[in-house]
């Protein structure tokens, strides 16, 4: 009995030996899952970065978008009414005077909203045509309101040709627009 327990004592310690020299295999094989999962965590973290930045990116890029429709409209349906006065050279009531004024406050207005935007990257061609048309429409209303008001058919002229200059710059911040959501999937 008693070389029982030498061999069973003999066979504990040549196990514990085993076990204290060398690193168990489920030890080796967690550092590098660990090392792995660190890996895997990190790449997911940059991917997510990158994706809440695009995310971002988009996000900004519909409200300019937004922002530049609700200006350009409500500039637009101004200057079509302002435009009707021009064929007039006058208008016939005070009323009418209150809504061309009001009109050109709004244009005036239209144009210094348009100079708070900050255009997201890549949408800087566009902004600085949306800029010169909102500038031209701006710049069209001092001699149209002078012209009106004198019966002055050169002012009114004058401000005819700063107002098709508007236009035109819009149009090509238009065409440019429609160019960035077909390149950029909007």
């Amino acid at each position: 009995m008693r070389k029982h327990i030498y061999i069973f004592l003999f066979i504990l310690l040549i196990s514990f030996t085993n076990l204290s020299c060398c690193p168990p295999i489920s030890e080796t094989s967690e550092n590098k899952d660990t090392k792995d999962t660190t890996t895997t965590i990190n790449e997911i973290n940059t991917t997510t970065t990158i994706l809440d930045e695009k995310e971002d990116w988009r996000e900004s890029v519909l409200e300019y978008q937004n922002n530049v429709d609700r200006i350009s409209q409500s500039a637009s349906e101004a200057v079509g009414r302002i435009t009707a006065f021009s064929t007039a050279f006058s208008y016939s009531t005070d009323e009418d005077k209150d809504k061309m004024d009001k009109d050109i406050v709004i244009v005036e207005q239209s144009y210094q909203d348009s100079k708070t935007l900050k255009p997201p990257e890549k949408m800087e061609d566009i902004h600085e045509h949306f800029l010169k048309g909102m500038k031209f429409y701006f710049e069209a209303m001092g001699p149209f309101s002078k012209g009106i008001d004198s019966n002055d058919e050169k002012l009114i002229n004058q401000s005819g040709d700063l107002l098709l200059k508007g236009r035109e710059e819009l149009k090509m911040a238009a065409q440019k627009q429609v160019e960035f959501n077909e390149n950029f999937g909007f």
